[in-house]
């Protein structure tokens, strides 16, 4: 990678396409005694340097792929973290849209080899160009939504990197009439130090308005700090062990990327929200688009129901799950789930604390669904559909 990185700088990429290959192949390699659910590229992730150096071969190999204008040598949206709002040298804050153009390539692939009007992956190309371009259309930045937050959490990642950074933005931010509102800001200690007073400034302008702001600069002496602290962010340390916030938006998309869909029975899928492997429990969108019976199970644990669209119901029960509505489905309790003949389409969000028991009709029990399992069947779907089977470790905390 190293090698690719120092002859990208030539004319012609097949130059350093030879040291692309290398490093993709690096990536895909595994020891004999290597466990075999194992992903390098996953591997990678686990450190700062390696997260780096995965985003720097994804850089470079999409760039390949457009300008030899073939696939990339690595499909899917691999070099995504937890979350990945922080800006970095190669993708800035758009990695999305940087997979859109390596999918975009792919799709261009598929053409070329196809015959007019085939389908490929489940799709056809009208499809699949559709989706990506209404994705793009929808594309958001990140640093549109609070940008004294990302420095913040660029902050808790790593300090000695912040540091320099929060102290140039910290230039750029302040006019000269604004620093006034914070002579102790040129004291400030440290990335800590730099980040507290970029969020004094942000709650100052969210607090006082633009006239307000204007008019106060022309005098000194009443440029003080707002007397009201509840707009001001938490400024003290990270509890420790505590994961990263997950949110995935889209949810209520129900034609998104079909490959985000895993496969559970026939006509039903589940797309995995959140898979809790510390707490032992599950939130996910279960889609069903036929109807009947569909399982007679027990909980082990209390389920939260929201149904998205289409209606169910137990034949143990008289009420009805109707769209819109929610229901609590109490520990213990043992029922059998039906579709009635008129809905085509039934979606419900569930989240399942501790497992489904599936069960015969004298409650012997016949399987389980719980977290892991439903960890194990999304890394075996995404892997197979081209996500890499780390797509779903995001989901995972």
């Amino acid at each position: 990678m190293v090698l690719c990185s120092m002859e990208s700088i030539s004319e012609a990429t097949d130059a350093w396409y030879p040291h692309l290959k290398g490093a993709a192949a690096a990536l895909a390699w595994q020891s004999e005694d290597s466990l075999a659910a194992v992903d390098p590229k996953q591997a990678v992730q686990d450190t700062f340097e390696g997260r780096w150096l995965l985003r720097n071969f994804a850089y470079h190999d999409i760039m390949m792929s457009v300008s030899m204008n073939c696939r990339p040598l690595v499909r899917g949206f691999y070099w995504a973290s937890e979350d990945d709002t922080l800006a970095d040298p190669y993708f800035g804050f758009a990695s999305r849209i940087l997979y859109l153009i390596s999918e975009t390539n792919i799709l261009n692939a598929d053409f070329a080899e196809a015959e007019s009007g085939s389908q490929t992956r489940g799709y056809s190309f009208a499809e699949r160009s559709q989706k990506m371009k209404s994705e793009l259309q929808n594309w958001v930045c990140p640093s549109c939504h609070d940008p004294f937050s990302l420095h913040q959490k660029l902050f808790w990642h790593s300090e000695s990197e912040a540091e320099c950074l929060c102290r140039v933005d910290m230039s750029a931010t302040y006019d000269p009439h604004s620093i006034k509102l914070h002579p102790r800001s040129g004291a400030a200690v440290g990335a800590r130090g730099c980040a507290m007073r970029l969020n004094d400034m942000y709650s100052y302008r969210l607090t006082v308005s633009a006239l307000d702001f204007k008019s106060n600069t022309s005098k000194e002496e009443e440029l003080k700090e707002p007397v009201d602290q509840a707009a001001v962010p938490y400024r003290g340390p990270r509890l420790p062990a505590v994961p990263d916030d997950l949110v995935v938006p889209g949810i209520f998309d129900f034609e998104c990327d079909e490959r985000l869909w895993v496969p559970q029975a026939p006509d039903v899928w589940f797309r995995p929200l959140l898979l809790s492997v510390s707490g032992g429990y599950f939130v996910n969108i279960l889609r069903v688009r036929r109807s009947g019976i569909l399982s007679r199970h027990r909980h082990a644990g209390c389920v939260h129901a929201t149904v998205l669209k289409g209606r169910w119901h137990y034949l143990e029960h008289p009420w009805w799950a109707t769209e819109g509505g929610y229901a609590c489905e109490p520990p213990g309790d043992i029922h059998t789930l039906e579709v009635p003949e008129d809905v085509k389409e039934m979606v419900t969000m569930f989240h399942v604390t501790g497992a489904y028991i599936y069960v015969d009709p004298d409650s012997n029990p016949v399987g389980v669904e719980d977290v892991f399992s439903k960890l194990d069947k999304a890394r075996e779907h995404y892997e197979a559909a081209g996500l890499g089977a780390s797509f779903a470790d995001q989901f995972v905390r």
